[in-house]
């Protein structure tokens, strides 16, 4: 999904994550969203991947990937 909740008071940013988090949980799917808010992946994914011009940066909640174009990419506890 791109961006979901571009545009959208909190509150209701909020509510559209739970119903992705909750719609992905009851039909065991997994979900893949670009959005530019750190903080609001963080309270509803259980991994976080930080791209930087195509590259992978930071991975917040999981193991490291591989490497960046910096080096070795970190690896962050959620």
């Amino acid at each position: 999904m791109d961006e979901p909740t571009a545009s959208l008071d909190p509150k209701t940013s909020l509510q559209i994550m739970r119903l992705i988090k909750e719609l992905c949980e009851e039909r065991g799917l997994a979900a893949i969203i670009n959005i530019h808010d750190v903080a609001l992946a963080q309270m509803y994914s259980e991994r976080v991947v930080g791209l930087k011009l195509g590259e992978i940066v930071y991975v917040i909640g999981g193991a490291i990937l591989g490497h960046g174009s910096g080096g070795i990419v970190q690896s962050r506890a959620a």
